[in-house]
């Protein structure tokens, strides 16, 4: 997708990276406290998130539902993060390279662009207009630059890494390629790729 899809949502402080030491369940503990899933009504009864705070998606366009979900997690934590369901090469490390970034100024915010011309994450410790979120014409390549247009001088915005999100089977070499080039992957992040190695041997060793 050019946009995150609002699924699921992290407050910040992000999860941290499961430093040396630390048992599964700990880490779990400290994501449980400030992950919130994000989906539509019948969906939240799932057995899938019944471990995870769930908010409700509202009503509206997908900039107007990014928006209400964003503006109730300001409420309750000062910051928070927006991120794409599609990203299976996501690290810890940009998670706590956003949440840096939103403690360290009062008026901050990030974004993650992704390759197709859209963003990945999206976060802020401030409200933004709702004609910031309305402006881009989501499912195009113009997205992120359509959002930076609108919110430009609102915040003090950073950005992270560009990433490739898995929106079809064209995107997979690359996002392959990003799994491999992981230093520390999460379990399930070796399991996928071992499967993708094992389906599409001839992209093990290509680059985007």
């Amino acid at each position: 997708t050019t946009a995150p899809a609002p699924a699921p949502a992290s407050t910040t402080p992000a999860a941290p990276a499961t430093p040396a030491g630390t048992t599964t369940a700990q880490t779990r503990a400290s994501v449980n406290s400030e992950i919130r899933t994000i989906a539509e009504t019948a969906g939240l009864d799932h057995p899938l998130w019944q471990h995870l705070p769930r908010l409700i998606q509202p009503e509206g366009s997908l900039g107007q539902r990014m928006q209400s979900i964003h503006e109730q997690l300001l409420k309750s934590h000062g910051s928070a993060v927006l991120l794409g369901a599609d990203l299976p090469q996501l690290s810890p490390l940009a998670l706590r390279q956003a949440h840096a970034r939103l403690t360290a100024k009062p008026r901050a915010g990030v974004l993650g662009p992704a390759t197709d011309g859209g963003f990945w994450l999206l976060g802020s410790n401030h409200p933004l207009p709702a004609d910031v979120w309305t402006a881009p014409q989501y499912g195009h390549d113009r997205v992120l630059e359509d959002f930076q247009t609108a919110a430009d001088g609102l915040l003090d915005w950073a950005y992270l890494d560009p990433q490739t999100d898995l929106d079809d089977a064209g995107d997979l070499a690359a996002v392959m390629h990003a799994l491999h080039r992981l230093t520390r992957r999460q379990s399930a992040q070796t399991a996928l790729l071992e499967w993708l190695t094992h389906q599409f041997p001839q992209w093990t060793t290509e680059s985007p």
